[in-house]
């Protein structure tokens, strides 16, 4: 499996992934992830408030719950715990109505966008396809680059979990010379094994 997609260009392999059936079952969590991400980026990857890089949370203005507006990036903002928990004074979830004085005055054109929009709360129907295919876009805007060469990688080591887990406990292998046999980056390989719980150690 490995071998098959290393030798393909990595848009033919895209082709293969048959991302419709991944959408049905967990489509929801993969636009979450890429909305937060590009939110982020476009924030310089700190908090808005303190200029902050560690711990980011890319926070729903308007709740993550109304999907009308889950998705959208202009509702999306980023955070440090402090702003977005816990500060008594400002803070999206403790303190809103500081936290919103400050979007008013900091942010003129996002909070004047988030005004219209919490006017027109209503349920939608869901198509995860064409969001992430309008996120992937944004992303492009953004970044330069589609965001789908990570979902590829992400596909190649889920498909290839099995044989990651049994390199790195049974056969004693390094990140680097596991990342180079699935052709994926030792950076995507390490955020996979530590979110999936395979890795025990560094």
């Amino acid at each position: 499996m490995s071998n098959y997609f290393k030798k393909k260009d990595p848009y033919e392999v895209l082709k293969k992934i048959k991302y419709k059936k991944i959408a049905a079952k967990s489509g929801k969590g993969f636009c979450d992830n890429l909305w937060a991400e590009i939110v982020k980026i476009r924030d310089e990857n700190r908090c808005v408030i303190c200029g902050k890089e560690k711990y980011l949370n890319a926070h729903h203005l308007i709740s993550r719950k109304v999907f009308k507006f889950r998705w959208k990036i202009e509702n999306g903002i980023s955070l440090c715990p402090l702003h977005h928990n816990f500060s008594v004074e400002l803070s999206a979830h403790t303190a809103p109505w500081g936290f919103e004085q400050w979007l008013k005055e900091n942010r003129p054109n996002q909070y004047g966008q988030h005004c219209i929009d919490r006017k027109e709360i209503e349920n939608i129907k869901i198509d995860y396809n064409q969001i992430y295919y309008e996120l992937e876009n944004r992303f492009k805007q953004i970044t330069g680059s589609y965001f789908r060469i990570k979902r590829i990688e992400e596909y190649i080591m889920f498909v290839n979990a099995d044989e990651i887990n049994k390199n790195f406990i049974e056969d004693k292998y390094s990140f680097s010379k596991i990342a180079l046999n699935h052709g994926v980056s030792e950076k995507s390989l390490k955020t996979f094994m530590d979110k999936n719980k395979m890795v025990i150690g560094k």
